[in-house]
């Protein structure tokens, strides 16, 4: 089983396996999931060719940035040992300056960065489109095991979408729009709806 290290709620992780029993063979079929969310069952999955979409752009970015190499698990380390050692160091006022930058820089570093210490996970934003979760209160949040933990997830995650290079396609959108970016010759499609839990194919 596949886990991602950006947490979202609603995480299919335990009923993964589950989901992945009653695909189908995905052979030469266009995966399509219009509610990536985290991207478990993606990734868990692994279909040959894929279109994946969300409407939060910091998710898409993220995968993307794995998918162009613009992150890798070696910047991931350094970023959390440095940024880790300063919140440990200053706390919470240190996590309040980096989600102020975060909503100036929407870096993906600091979108993982937020996301693993902010309240319990919870990925919310104001109608300015401003990250706007609270501070988990542990400074040492990223201690030396959590930061490998992460770093492996990330690893992992990054060999899988490079895998498939170009037969994958991560974008940003309303899931009715995203059939507009299927520019796949796949003659079969499969399209996973979550959090409906429905698989459709034809």
């Amino acid at each position: 089983m596949i886990v991602s290290p950006i947490k979202t709620q609603g995480k299919k992780t335990k009923i993964v396996p589950m989901i992945v029993k009653k695909m189908p063979e995905l052979k030469e079929t266009l995966y399509i999931e219009p509610f990536l969310g985290s991207g478990e069952v993606l990734f868990s999955i692994n279909p040959q060719f894929a279109l994946v979409c969300d409407n939060n752009i910091h998710i898409i970015n993220f995968y993307q940035a794995l998918q162009n190499r613009t992150i890798t698990p070696e910047s991931v380390r350094a970023f959390l040992e440095i940024n880790g050692a300063k919140l440990q160091e200053r706390g919470r006022s240190f996590y309040y300056e980096m989600r102020k930058e975060f909503n100036k820089n929407h870096n993906p570093l600091y979108f993982l960065f937020l996301n693993r210490s902010c309240f319990n996970g919870v990925m919310r934003f104001n109608n300015k489109g401003e990250f706007n979760v609270p501070f988990c209160n542990k400074e040492n949040r990223f201690a030396k095991a959590l930061i490998t933990k992460i770093v492996n997830q990330v690893e992992l995650i990054q060999n899988i979408i490079l895998l498939h290079e170009n037969k994958w396609k991560f974008v940003c959108c309303d899931w009715t729009q995203i059939e507009k970016y299927n520019d796949f010759e796949c003659k079969k499609l499969l399209y996973y709806f979550d959090p409906a839990f429905s698989i459709l194919y034809y």
